[in-house]
């Protein structure tokens, strides 16, 4: 998924302020839901909570640039008839 990044996304020197990227993260984990034509709360088995959240940030994105989100969903376990995925998300400058 790509991103532009806007004057709002930024702080003051035009660099993307940090929460903002989990912001960026979301937004692709909302369109994996989507693009599988699947609503993350259309039954009592699905769900879009999320555990843990882990960022490294490597590099900063600034006013203009275009970033690339990718999704990676890898099944993990089942508990109690429901399925638990582990997604990585991964923001790279295009």
């Amino acid at each position: 998924m790509k991103i532009r990044i806007y004057y709002e996304d930024t702080d003051a020197g035009g660099i993307v302020y940090h929460t903002n990227y989990i912001k960026f993260c979301e937004r692709a984990r909302s369109e994996a839901f989507f693009s599988a034509n699947m609503m993350p709360f259309d039954s009592d088995n699905s769900g879009f909570i999320a555990k843990d959240l882990k960022c490294s940030f490597l590099s900063t994105a600034k006013l203009g640039d275009l970033v690339n989100v990718t999704t990676e969903v890898l099944p993990t376990e089942a508990l109690n008839n429901r399925k638990i995925f582990k997604m990585i998300l991964k923001i790279t400058m295009i």
